[in-house]
C-alpha cells in the first residue's frame, strides 16, 4: 500500500507586497486621504497617531495596529506634542477574515510584535532604501539578498496574520521568544524603566546581586545585545523622537537622557544614526517634505 500524502489547507496567503516602511514622523505631520488596491497595516511602535478611515476614526496608541481594507480611504495625523514611530506594510491578501481588523485598533502581544520586527529586518535585507519615504511607489529589491529572505517576509507575515485571526499566541512554548533567566528579565525591565538615568554595570550588579560576567553573558544570550548597547539604543530612540518634536534643544535633550555632556551625546548619536543631531532633523524634514 502506498503512502497517502495529504495536501495542506491554505486559508490565508499573502500574494504580493507593496511596501515595508518604518517611519519616524515629526509632530503635526499628516497624510492626505488616500486609498490603495491592497491592505495596509499601520502599527504604532512609539507615541500615538490619529487615524481616519471609512471603518475607524480615532487614536492609535503605542503597540496598537489597524489594518485598512483594500481600496479603503484613510489618512493619519500626528499629535501636536508627539513625534511617533510607525510601521506601515502594504500587501495583497484575499482573506475576508482580516476585514474586521479595519474596524478597531488591536493591541499586539509581545510575540506578534516580534514577528513585525522580523518582517522589518527581512524587508531591509531584501529591499533597498529608502525605508521611510512617504508615497514611494516602487521599492526596489537588491540584486543579491540572503537565501530565503524574500520568502521569510511572506511566511512571517502570514503567521502574524493567522495569529491575529486566532486571537492567541502563535505557540504554547514559542521558540521565537527566548526563555530568559528571571534575574536577567528583571534587569531588562529595570533598564526599560530607568534608561534615562546614569547607569553603570557595577550598580546593576549590586542591585541584583550578580557579577559582570554573569550579567553581560546572560543579557547577551537572552536579548542578543550588550547592556550598554541596549541602553544606548533606547536613549537614541528617545532622542530622535525629542528632536522631531522640536520642543527642546540638543543640550536639553542630552541632559534629559542622562548623557554626561553634549559632546558625548552627539558622538553616540552619530555612531548609531550615522548623522549628527542637526543633520538628522534636516533629513527627516526633507523626507517628509517639510522644508
Amino acid at each position: 500500500m502506498e503512502f497517502e500524502l495529504k495536501k495542506f489547507e491554505t486559508v490565508l496567503e499573502v500574494s504580493r507586497l507593496a511596501n515595508i516602511h518604518y517611519f519616524e514622523f515629526t509632530n503635526r505631520y499628516f497624510t492626505r486621504k488616500d486609498s490603495h488596491p491592497f491592505r495596509e497595516l499601520v502599527y504604532v511602535d512609539n507615541g500615538s497617531i490619529i487615524v481616519e478611515s471609512e471603518n475607524y476614526c480615532g487614536e492609535l496608541l503605542k503597540n496598537q495596529m489597524i489594518l485598512h481594507n483594500e481600496s479603503e480611504i484613510h489618512s493619519l495625523t500626528c499629535p501636536e506634542d508627539k513625534a511617533p514611530n510607525v510601521i506601515i506594510i502594504g500587501f495583497e491578501c484575499n482573506c475576508p477574515e482580516l476585514d474586521r481588523f479595519a474596524c478597531s485598533p488591536v493591541t499586539l502581544t509581545a510575540e506578534q510584535q516580534w514577528y513585525l520586527t522580523e518582517i522589518i529586518k527581512n524587508g531591509r535585507a531584501v529591499f533597498m532604501p529608502p525605508y521611510d519615504q512617504p508615497n514611494l511607489k516602487d521599492m526596489q529589491k537588491r540584486e543579491n539578498f540572503p537565501f530565503g529572505a524574500d520568502q521569510m517576509i511572506k511566511l512571517k507575515l502570514e503567521l502574524f496574520l493567522i495569529s491575529l485571526i486566532q486571537n492567541e499566541p502563535l505557540s504554547d512554548n514559542s521558540q521565537t521568544i527566548k526563555s530568559v533567566n528571571s534575574k536577567i528579565a528583571e534587569i531588562h525591565e529595570y533598564l526599560l524603566n530607568n534608561y534615562r538615568e546614569s547607569l553603570n554595570l557595577d550598580e546593576l550588579c549590586f542591585l541584583y546581586s550578580t557579577n559582570k560576567t554573569t550579567l553581560c553573558s546572560g543579557f547577551k544570550q537572552a536579548y542578543g545585545t550588550t547592556v550598554i548597547d541596549f541602553v544606548n539604543r533606547l536613549k537614541i530612540k528617545d532622542a530622535k523622537k525629542l528632536l522631531r518634536e522640536g520642543k527642546q534643544n540638543v543640550t536639553q535633550i542630552s541632559a534629559s537622557l542622562g548623557f554626561s555632556s553634549i559632546h558625548y551625546f552627539s558622538r553616540i548619536f552619530k555612531k548609531y544614526v550615522k548623522l549628527s543631531p542637526g543633520e538628522y532633523v534636516k533629513s527627516i524634514k526633507s523626507k517628509l517634505d517639510l522644508q
